[in-house]
């Protein structure tokens, strides 16, 4: 499979891209992501070398909580979203740009007369920076 842009339209493309595996081939993806989730993200996106190397360097107990809840997304067909802020041009004294990471699940639950009861899940990852 090709490799993505790292954007909000990039993720989109491949979470579409992979939704349209068969359940077999997908269950191997959501695994994948599951097992490594640092590789698989390297692996559909393109990334520079400062990404790769900050990606390196996330906390695991972050990266295993993006991994256990993209596993699961994938493997039932949930969106799975991302909202990136454009990088600030220039770098803190430290050289850090201040970037957060954040990882939400959105639930939602709705009722009418007319449709009756639905609900609704998506895993929205965002990244920000510190001006």
């Amino acid at each position: 499979m090709e490799k993505f842009p790292f954007t909000d339209q990039g993720a989109a493309d491949l979470i579409a891209t992979l939704y349209q595996l068969s359940d077999q081939d997908l269950q191997l993806e959501a695994n994948t992501a599951g097992s490594d989730f640092s590789l698989w993200i390297s692996e559909y996106f393109e990334l520079d070398q400062d990404q790769l190397d900050y990606l390196d360097g996330v906390d695991p107990q972050w990266i295993g909580h993006a991994a256990a809840d993209t596993k699961v997304f994938l493997e039932n067909r949930k969106p799975i979203l991302l909202h990136k802020m454009s990088k600030p041009v220039q770098k803190s004294e430290n050289g850090d740009r201040g970037k957060l990471l954040d990882l939400d699940k959105k639930q939602s639950a709705n009722y009418s007369e007319q449709n009756g009861y639905s609900e609704s899940e998506e895993l929205l990852f965002s990244i920000s920076y510190n001006q």
